[in-house]
């Protein structure tokens, strides 16, 4: 049972806060982190990594991912599978690097730095620490960072609304009770297996269920983040209403902000 990475309030950092790192092949402890860590992937790191490896959505689960249960919401997480023989650690580091590095999940990102998340009154608030494995050598080094300085040079995007979306889902449902076996598989299905996702709406009684013609629905059929979107704005809607007229009307204004008019 996994939750989402909480610390004390005392070690969290804001975006002007600095800290010394560098990494790279030069660094004595290069890759450690990469061997050591329990990595949790959210629906943009699964869509950017069978991208880049060219398969689909469910090849990339099947080869490369575990489920896991988030102990708080009882909804399914999706972590990388260890390389054989290994209890953690990632299937694509190398002894040069990398392999994905163009497509690394949010985690490899942002470290050294971590993130968690609340939800409040006014919604997700994110928060930010500092993690300094005791192995790592990296702070050694003479480069200071911001924070914001960090994100922007590695590519995090610390409000991106598909992970912002995802983790409101987790922790909303922990308010709620934990997740039923189907909740379960519908968010496993929305949040991570978009090609299956895809056969879903488009091939089964969805669109006559909800009341789309099939095409309104037609191009979601090549435009994934769009329909990573919309899969994620139907679990939300699906989750939260047990009406399926308002599950409809919410699902016509998620198409209606992809596809203007």
């Amino acid at each position: 049972m996994l939750t989402l990475f909480q610390e004390d309030q005392e070690s969290r950092l804001t975006l002007g806060d600095r800290f010394p790192f560098a990494c790279g092949p030069g660094v004595p402890c290069f890759n450690l982190c990469c061997q050591a860590g329990v990595i949790v992937l959210n629906p943009g790191d699964v869509l950017r990594l069978r991208r880049v490896l060219r398969i689909s959505s469910a090849e990339f689960l099947r080869r490369y991912t575990l489920r896991e249960t988030e102990a708080g919401s009882g909804l399914p997480l999706v972590l990388l599978r260890p390389p054989r023989g290994q209890d953690t650690g990632c299937p694509f580091v190398t002894d040069t690097g990398c392999r994905v590095y163009e497509a690394r999940p949010d985690a490899c990102r942002l470290f050294p730095v971590a993130q968690g998340s609340e939800l409040t009154p006014a919604g997700l608030q994110d928060h930010l620490y500092l993690r300094r494995p005791s192995y790592c050598r990296g702070f050694e080094a003479s480069r200071e960072w911001t924070v914001a300085d960090w994100m922007a040079d590695q590519g995090f995007v610390l409000e991106d609304p598909l992970r912002r979306i995802w983790a409101s889902l987790l922790l909303a449902q922990a308010l709620g009770g934990p997740a039923t076996p189907d909740q379960q598989d519908l968010f496993y299905l929305a949040a991570y297996d978009l090609d299956n996702f895809r056969s879903f709406i488009l091939t089964s009684a969805f669109p006559t269920v909800y009341g789309f013609p099939p095409e309104t629905l037609a191009p979601l059929a090549e435009n994934d983040p769009a329909l990573l979107r919309f899969a994620l704005a139907y679990v939300t809607a699906t989750l939260e209403e047990d009406d399926p007229s308002l599950v409809r009307e919410a699902l016509r204004e998620a198409l209606l902000a992809e596809f203007p008019g």
